[in-house]
């Protein structure tokens, strides 16, 4: 058949003499074991001796040799390359690539490349401490420290150095932090503890940037609340009731641009329809009662409007009126007929002719009036829808006489 079967002998002194044998015979390829029988040689130099026998010619066999080191087993560890290490430092972070890696060598694998016990990159500010591990292929190992310091100390910068003032004329009731940028953080936008709305004159806002790594820095912003517009006039101010003394009017209420806050209210005697007179009053409502007024006396009313900040609109109109009086009549020969009356009253004058009237219930409240275009000397004045009771009629003839006369209704 002619195939091989090997017999191992190992010479172990590389005398000639065989000193291990493995009478296996075998296949190859073989291993050290398979070549000792199992025999853990010292390390040296030796010569294996491999029989051949054919199977067609067992008792010659064909020798082969071959010499054969076994090293000492490897217990030296690598030596460091750099046995004192830099301390590592960076404002935001440290990161180190496997090129930057610290090296230590081996006597049989040559350079070996430290691992490190921590993933880069470290991030996190501080102290840190790396250990390095260098291990060779038989499994000697050496470590050594190396420090690493995280700290930034780089403040914010912000975007833009001047910020704008702010200003309304109400109240600041929003705003738009601003932002900066930090050599860890990147982008960041500011915090105040600004209350809002903001409503005084003048605010300065302290605006804080903080990059989490304890740097921070300010910026202020100027806000001014500056109220300038003046509320609408006072519109269609009336009168409602007149005594002798005293007259109650009131008007459409007035708007502000912010708040309004009350309502001035002027009087006058020069009859000119302008808004020239003294102020007699105020009032939060369009509604005012002027008191202390002379009977018998015609007066100019109006109103002006005031809001929080102090503007004050132009007058409304102007209304006129005149006190009830119960002086000596001024309209000579000013008769009236019949008193009680149930449904006309007639008017009589002596000299003049009669221009107007008006009539008051004993409120003061003005229940009816009436112009004439065409005045004449006796007048017949219907009264059927007045209510029972006693009232009060303040006439005006074509000379600028009045006069004034009481009167009961049926």
């Amino acid at each position: 058949l002619n195939e091989p079967l090997f017999y191992i002998y190992t010479d172990q002194d590389n005398d000639g003499t065989v000193d291990v044998v493995n009478d296996q015979y075998e296949y190859g390829p073989f291993t050290l074991e398979q070549m000792t029988n199992g025999v853990t040689l010292a390390p040296g130099t030796y010569r294996v001796l491999a029989y051949t026998y054919w199977s067609d010619s067992p008792v010659n066999p064909s020798l082969a040799s071959a010499p054969i080191t076994i090293n000492a087993p490897d217990t030296t560890p690598p030596v460091l390359d750099n046995p004192n290490l830099p301390t590592l430092t960076g404002q935001c972070e440290i990161n180190l690539v496997p090129s930057q890696y610290p090296t230590a060598t081996d006597d049989t694998d040559g350079q070996i490349v430290g691992v490190p016990n921590v993933t880069f990159p470290i991030t996190t500010q501080g102290n840190h401490v790396i250990t390095w591990t260098y291990t060779d292929s038989a499994g000697n190992s050496i470590t050594q420290t190396q420090n690493a310091i995280v700290n930034d100390t780089e403040a914010p910068v912000p975007d833009s150095q001047n910020l704008p003032d702010l200003t309304d004329q109400c109240e600041i009731d929003t705003l738009t932090p601003p932002t900066a940028t930090d050599n860890c953080a990147g982008n960041l936008t500011a915090t105040t503890d600004t209350t809002l709305p903001i409503t005084a004159d003048t605010s300065i806002i302290t605006w804080t940037f903080d990059d989490g790594h304890g740097n921070t820095v300010t910026q202020t912003q100027e806000a001014y609340v500056q109220d300038t517009e003046a509320p609408t006039n006072p519109a269609n101010l009336a009168v409602d009731s007149t005594t002798d003394t005293s007259a109650t009017v009131h008007s459409d209420a007035s708007t502000d641009n912010c708040q309004l806050d009350h309502y001035e209210f002027y009087s006058d005697t020069t009859i000119d329809g302008v808004a020239n007179g003294t102020l007699a009053g105020t009032s939060t409502t369009p509604n005012y009662t002027y008191s202390g007024l002379t009977s018998g006396t015609t007066y100019e009313f109006y109103s002006k409007a005031v809001d929080a900040t102090g503007n004050t609109s132009d007058a409304g109109n102007v209304e006129q009126t005149t006190t009830l009086g119960i002086e000596d009549q001024k309209i000579a020969g000013l008769k009236m007929y019949p008193n009680p009356v149930k449904n006309t009253l007639h008017i009589t004058l002596e000299n003049s002719n009669l221009k107007g009237f008006e009539i008051f219930n004993v409120m003061g409240q003005k229940v009816d009036s009436q112009a004439f275009f065409s005045p004449q000397p006796e007048n017949a004045i219907d009264v059927r829808r007045l209510s029972a009771g006693i009232y009060i009629m303040r006439l005006q003839d074509d000379q600028g006489q009045f006069g004034v006369i009481k009167f009961v209704k049926e």
